[in-house]
């Protein structure tokens, strides 16, 4: 098989080009199929899962003709009786050699066999422990990551009761327990600190069932009102989280975030090299600035704490997703939320302006509830991490503006590397920006 581009391939899959190549599984179509989200993964391979009518099929290629070679013949050891069967009623495969490619119809997926399983309304209800329930129970996808995991949520009457998640990796155990303990923590019960309730965990299918946490995630608008509240609300929550005493999961130290910056300047000389230059400089930077401290205490960290991990729900929030939960300096979680509220794609300059108050906000919220002063320092050297592996996902989704988005959180990662201090007050009105 030929060795594969990257820039032929992206031109060889637009929906437009893969319509006849589609239509095996998703049968009729009644408009072109689009594409729902893709990953890329260099120098290895690219995925991108196409959505037409509520079905979804998956595309992976590989820019190695031995490693394709080397991919399906495990796929047919493992999976041969789906091979030409695009119609297969738990996922089919089809091959496109040309493009050193296959094709899987959801829900089959190489990495969780039991995918399938979480359409199951019987087997859901069971986990509920309301078996004659099954026939009221619907699912819905909320997110599937090929060969990483899949999202659901399941409704009885209309209502979402619960969320499921199955994962390619090993780690819902870990994930249950957190959650379990942070539920009957005092935290939870004073109300100052929401979570939902674990319900079920199947290790061997290593799928994780809780109830339904109320509300949605709020607009991405960040000058708003309910927008700041939140960030507040975030300060105040974290503080209770690295009070609490849950010693589970792994340490994450600064070292593992600057591991993923070093891989990725392999990646970027192949995909970015105008961005290749910056990242590199950024990298010595931080280098140069890390240092352990000659006291480093780890606390309980949420992993992935950012603003969309928080439920509003008539004046309240919830935080959710606990998969990256771990032992870390406390700064670690302060520069991560903060490197995620720059919007990806600000509307003007007044998204830039409420980014600091809000910044402002978070940190100012922490320090009074948690009555330590902030090391701003250290919180500008992972929240200058935390931006250049923003940078970098923006790189590897590889979806329409990348590269200029890209190069601006590089270029916010070095000020707020140089400048982490707040740069704004807040307003007397609870809104980030007068509009």
């Amino acid at each position: 098989m030929p060795d594969l581009k990257l820039q032929p391939l992206m031109d060889a899959i637009h929906p437009r080009r893969m319509v006849q190549a589609l239509e095996p599984f998703f049968r009729q179509m009644a408009k072109t199929p689009a594409v729902e989200t893709s990953r890329l993964q260099a120098p290895t391979c690219y995925w991108a899962v196409y959505e037409c009518g509520g079905r979804r099929v998956t595309f992976k290629s590989f820019f190695s003709g031995q490693e394709y070679e080397s991919y399906v013949a495990k796929l047919r050891r493992h999976y041969a009786e789906r091979f030409d069967r695009p119609d297969h009623p738990r996922g089919g495969l089809l091959l496109m050699p040309e493009l050193n490619g296959i094709l899987w119809g959801f829900p089959f997926d190489p990495q969780m066999p039991r995918l399938h399983r979480c359409l199951d309304a019987a087997w859901i209800a069971e986990l509920m422990g309301r078996p004659t329930a099954a026939d009221a129970i619907e699912s819905k996808l909320v997110s599937y990551n090929p060969e990483v995991s899949g999202i659901f949520a399941y409704k009885r009457s209309g209502r979402t009761v619960a969320y499921g998640k199955m994962s390619a990796n090993g780690d819902g155990q870990p994930v249950y327990e957190v959650m379990d303990r942070l539920w009957w923590s005092t935290e939870r019960a004073d109300g100052e600190l929401r979570v939902a309730q674990p319900l079920a965990y199947v290790p061997e299918a290593n799928f994780l069932l809780q109830t339904a946490a109320g509300g949605r995630v709020v607009s991405p608008y960040r000058n708003s009102r309910l927008f700041l509240e939140l960030a507040r609300v975030a300060g105040r929550s974290l503080a209770l989280i690295h009070a609490c005493d849950v010693t589970s999961g792994p340490e994450r130290l600064i070292d593992h975030e600057l591991s993923r910056l070093r891989h990725s300047l392999t990646e970027l000389e192949l995909t970015a090299p105008a961005l290749y230059g910056t990242l590199q400089l950024l990298l010595g930077q931080i280098e140069m600035r890390t240092r352990e401290p000659e006291e480093m205490r780890l606390v309980p960290s949420h992993g992935d704490y950012k603003w969309n991990q928080f439920l509003h729900n008539r004046g309240r929030f919830t935080l959710i997703d606990f998969e990256l939960f771990c032992q870390a300096e406390r700064w670690f979680d302060l520069g991560y939320f903060c490197a995620y509220l720059p919007p990806t794609n600000p509307e003007d300059w007044r998204d830039g302006v409420a980014t600091e108050v809000l910044r402002r906000a978070f940190l100012e919220a922490y320090a009074a509830e948690s009555g330590l002063e902030l090391d701003l320092a250290r919180i500008g050297l992972y929240e200058a991490t935390t931006l250049a592996i923003r940078a970098m996902t923006l790189v590897w989704q590889h979806q329409g503006s990348w590269h200029l988005r890209a190069s601006a959180l590089l270029d916010l990662a070095i000020e707020r590397l140089v400048s982490p201090e707040p740069k704004l007050a807040l307003p007397a009105e609870p809104s980030p920006v007068a509009v």
